[in-house]
């Protein structure tokens, strides 16, 4: 079943490079105009240890207490 599903879309691939693409602009994104739609990265330097110790369930030597896993 998975080796059929993998020949149709090796199949649909190859279909792909019958398209005639002349004149088209490679991009990198399908919608182009719009920009960067993301927030500007701004650096800060905080130090947010003590807020997030306080919201922790447990806390011991300024470490976070979990669960054992093995």
């Amino acid at each position: 079943m998975i080796d059929e599903e993998l020949e149709r879309m090796i199949g649909y691939v190859g279909k792909l490079s019958e398209v005639d693409t002349t004149g088209v602009e490679p991009m990198v994104h399908p919608v182009m105009n719009e920009g960067n739609v993301l927030r500007e990265d701004i650096v800060m330097n905080t130090d947010a240890r003590e807020s997030m110790m306080k919201n922790a369930p447990q806390v011991k030597d300024d470490m976070f207490v979990v669960p054992r896993s093995i």
